[in-house]
C-alpha cells in the first residue's frame, strides 16, 4: 500500500529566518516520527532552482495552490514587492509583496478547493528601530505594510474574521509550531500521534552526546535550549548595530555553554538567518587549540586562515606568521584584510548565484571555553591584552560577529582586561541559567523521538523519562551527567527500540569492581562506567592514574583559585 503524503509550503519574508530554520527542522524530525505511516514534502522557495533564464523568483516558485499546508510565518515586514508587469491580481491590482501574493494564492484555493489549509505565526514584540541603519526609512513603511495586510485579512470591524497564531521568541514559535504539526498530522492519521511502533533503518549513531558537546553539525538533535540562542541571537544583531557584535556567555560549569555556541548561535548564523547578509564564513576555537609553543594571537590566525573562515588570506599570500603580527601591531590593519577577504567571498557568491548585487558578506567567530585564556600556564597577561584587543578591532570592524563563552567562576578575571571588559559590558554579556523542567524534558525525549526510539513505563516504577528528569533536576551541574546516561541507555537498548529501567539501573552498578559500591542517580551511571574502565586496566596503568590526572587538571588550593581542566603533552 502506498504512503500517503503531506505536502507544505512555507511562506515568510526575510526577516524570520530563523524562524524558517526552525521549521524545516521540525518538519524533518516530525517526518522520522511518521516513518511508514505518511511522508512529508515541504517546499521552501531558497532550495529551488532560480534560473535567470526563467523570469524573477516568484514565476519560479511553486504555487501554495498545489500543497496541502501552507504555513506563513510574519515578523515586522512583509516581503519585497513583485514587479507589476510580472504578477497582478485577476482585477488588475498589484501584489505588495511574495508573501502577500503566496498567502492570497493559497486563500482562493482552499475557498475553491478546500485546500490548502492555513498556519499563520506572526511575532507579537514590536520592530527595534535603528536610526542610523541604512535601511531606516524603509523599516516603518514595511511594518505599516505588514499591519494593514493583517488588518485586511484578519480583522474586520475591529473583531476577528480569521485566526492566527502570535510567538513572542523562538522557543515559544518552536513549541506552537511542534504541537500544531503534530495535531495537524495526527488528523490526516485520523488518530493521535504516538510514537512510531514500525521500526526503521537503525539511526546512524547515538542521538545524545554523552560528554562530547553538541557541535555545528549535531544542530538537528540540540534540543531545549530554542528561547537561549534566540536571545543570544537578538543580542548579536542589537550589538551589530550599535557597531560591534560581540557577546560573551558565561554560565556555571556543566550548564551547556559549548553546545549553545556551537549547535546553537553558531550553526545558526552559518545557515544564513540575519537578514541583510547573504555569505557567512565561520571559525569556532579554543584558546588550547593554539599550535604548540604559540599564544592565543597565533590561535586566533589560524583559524582566521580555516577551510569554513577566509582561505582567502592565505590565497592572496598572508601566511598564520604575517597574520598574527599584524594583529600584534595593528590590528585596525588585520581588519582591514578580513574585510577584503570577505569581499572576495561575496564577489564569488555573486558570480555563483548569478546575482546582480554583491551580497553582505561576514564572518562568524566562536571563542569557546574563554577561561582557557587564563589558565593555560604559556599565556601571560600581555598576550592576553594583546589578544583581547584584536577581538575587539574585529568586532568593531562590524564585520567579524564574535561570541564567546566563559565559565562564571573566571567572570572575575575579565576585570584585569579593560578591553574585554569593554566588549562585554551592557548587552555585551549573556547569563547561562541552568535549563528548566520543561527544557530537560525535550533534551531527554526528543532526541528519542529522532531516533525511533522510546523509554519505559512500568506501572511500580512510571515513566523512565520522569525518573531522569526527577535526578537531573536534583543535580547541580547535571547537563553533562544527563547527556551521558542517556548516552549509555541508548547503547544498551538501541536494538529492541526501548530504553528500561533496568538497563539504567545496571548502569550505577561496578561489577568485577573490588568496592562493588553503587552509585545512586545520573552520577552513578558516570562512576559505573569509570571503575569498570579503570578495573580493566594493566596494574602498570592503574597506578598511573594518579599522575596523569594530576597532569590534566588544576586543583583550587587558595581562595580564589577554581578547578580547571589543562592540557598536557603526551610524553609527559
Amino acid at each position: 500500500m502506498s504512503i500517503p503524503v503531506l505536502r507544505i509550503f512555507v511562506s515568510s519574508p526575510g526577516d524570520v529566518r530563523a524562524e524558517r530554520e526552525i521549521t524545516r527542522a521540525m518538519i524533518d524530525r516530525l517526518g522520522l516520527l511518521l516513518h511508514g505511516r505518511l511522508r512529508l514534502e515541504y517546499c521552501f522557495w531558497e532550495d529551488g532552482l532560480m534560473l535567470t533564464t526563467n523570469g524573477d523568483f516568484q514565476s519560479q516558485i511553486p504555487n501554495p495552490a498545489g500543497f496541502d499546508l501552507l504555513i506563513g510565518i510574519l515578523g515586522a515586514r512583509l516581503g519585497s514587492p513583485l514587479h507589476p508587469g510580472l504578477h497582478r491580481r485577476a482585477d488588475g491590482s498589484p501584489y505588495s509583496s511574495g508573501t502577500e501574493y503566496e498567502f492570497e494564492c493559497a486563500i482562493n484555493a482552499h475557498e475553491q478547493t478546500g485546500r490548502p489549509e492555513l498556519l499563520v505565526y506572526r511575532a507579537s514584540t514590536l520592530p527595534k528601530v535603528d536610526l542610523d541603519a541604512e535601511d531606516y526609512e524603509e523599516r516603518p513603511a514595511q511594518w505599516r505594510a505588514l499591519k494593514a495586510f493583517c488588518a485586511r485579512w484578519f480583522i474586520d470591524q475591529g473583531a476577528s474574521v480569521r485566526a492566527y497564531n502570535s510567538y513572542a521568541n523562538l522557543d515559544a514559535f518552536e513549541r506552537k509550531l511542534e504541537s500544531d504539526l503534530k495535531t495537524f498530522t495526527g488528523r490526516r492519521l485520523a488518530g493521535p500521534l504516538l510514537p512510531n511502533s514500525r521500526r526503521r533503518e537503525p539511526f546512524p549513531g547515538s542521538p545524545y552526546r554523552g560528554l562530547k558537546v553538541f557541535d555545528m553539525e549535531h544542530h538537528a538533535l540540540f534540543f531545549g535550549r530554542t528561547r537561549e540562542r534566540g536571545e543570544v541571537l537578538d543580542l548579536l544583531r542589537e550589538r551589530a548595530e550599535e557597531g560591534c557584535p560581540f557577546v560573551l556567555i558565561f554560565g556555571a560549569s556543566g550548564s551547556g555553554k559549548s553546545s549553545l555556541l556551537r549547535a546553537g548561535v553558531m550553526s545558526l548564523l552559518a545557515r544564513n538567518v540575519v537578514e541583510g547578509v547573504g555569505v557567512w564564513r565561520w571559525t569556532v576555537w579554543q584558546p588550547s587549540d593554539a599550535p604548540p609553543g604559540g599564544d592565543l594571537i597565533d590561535g586566533l590566525a589560524h583559524a582566521l586562515l580555516g577551510e569554513k573562515a577566509l582561505p582567502e588570506l592565505a590565497a592572496d599570500g598572508t601566511h598564520a606568521t604575517t597574520l598574527a603580527a599584524l594583529l600584534r601591531q595593528d590590528p585596525a590593519r588585520a581588519s582591514g584584510l578580513v574585510q577584503g577577504a570577505l569581499s572576495q567571498a561575496a564577489a564569488a557568491a555573486k558570480r555563483e548565484r548569478g546575482q546582480t548585487g554583491q551580497p553582505a558578506a561576514r564572518l562568524a567567530v566562536g571563542l569557546d571555553q574563554l577561561e582557557e585564556a587564563f589558565t593555560v600556564e604559556r599565556f601571560s597577561p600581555a598576550c592576553r591584552e594583546e589578544f583581547f584587543r584584536a577581538v575587539g578591532s574585529l568586532a568593531r570592524s562590524g564585520l567579524v560577529w564574535v561570541t564567546a563563552t566563559l565559565r562564571s567562576d573566571f567572570y572575575g578575571c575579565c576585570e584585569e582586561h579593560p578591553e574585554l571588559v569593554d566588549l562585554a559590558r551592557d548587552k555585551g554579556q549573556y547569563r547561562l541559567l541552568a535549563p528548566c523542567a520543561a527544557d530537560l524534558k525535550r533534551m531527554i525525549l526528543l532526541p528519542a523521538e529522532a531516533a525511533g526510539i522510546a523509554f519505559e513505563d512500568r506501572p511500580d516504577k512510571g515513566p523512565l523519562e520522569d525518573r531522569l528528569l526527577a535526578e537531573a533536576r536534583a543535580e547541580l551541574g547535571a547537563l553533562p551527567l544527563l547527556e551521558f546516561a542517556l548516552d549509555e541507555l541508548y547503547r544498551a537498548g538501541a536494538a529492541s527500540g526501548l530504553l528500561t529501567h533496568e538497563d539504567y539501573e545496571r548502569l550505577a552498578r561496578s561489577e568485577g569492581v573490588s568496592s562493588g559500591a553503587a552509585t545512586p542517580g545520573l552520577a552513578g551511571a558516570l562512576a559505573g562506567r569509570a571503575e569498570k574502565t579503570f578495573a580493566a586496566l594493566p596494574s602498570r596503568a592503574q597506578g598511573s592514574l594518579d599522575g596523569v590526572l594530576r597532569q590534566l587538571a588544576r586543583l583550587g588550593e587558595g581562595e580564589d583559585e577554581v578547578p580547571a581542566r589543562r592540557t598536557a603533552p603526551h610524553a609527559a
